[in-house]
Formats: C-alpha cells, structure tokens, sequence
C-alpha cells in the first residue's frame, strides 16, 4: 500500500510546520495529489489516520484534492497554538 508512503510525507511535513508555528493542534490539512500517483482516496485517509495517533495531528480532517500530474503538495493547514 502506497499510500503510507505518502502519508508519512504529509505528517512529516505538517509536523515540521506545526513545530515552527509552535501549535498544540493540527485540525486541517489540505493536500493536492497528482492522479499518475493513483492513490485511493479512502486508503489514504486510513493510514494517514494510523500513523498521525499519538501526534498533533491525530484527529486531524485530510482533505484531498486529486489533480493531473505525479504531485504530491500540502496546501495549507489549520492549527490550534
């Protein structure tokens, strides 16, 4: 399962931004994937729900946005300082 591949990513990265923001919470996240990636939507919610137990991300809502391309961006996030 790719997918948690690429739900590591995004949790690393959320993790890295909410550490220089000094947040207690991450609450929303935004993500655009490339559709060559060909990611299921429902997977990826799953492991990204695994792994980000335990992290200030747990609970967070993944938003997902499938677009052309191979790509794999978080456009923004919302968090609780």
């Amino acid at each position: 399962m790719h997918e948690l591949g690429i739900a590591q990513s995004i949790l690393k990265g959320v993790l890295e931004k909410a550490k220089e923001h000094r947040a207690n919470e991450i609450t929303l996240i935004n993500v655009k994937v490339g559709q060559m990636k060909k990611v299921s939507d429902s997977s990826l919610q799953e492991a990204f729900s695994l792994i980000a137990r335990g992290t200030l991300a747990e609970g967070a809502e993944l938003r997902i946005e499938l677009v052309p391309g191979d790509g794999l961006s978080v456009e923004d996030m919302e968090a609780e300082i």
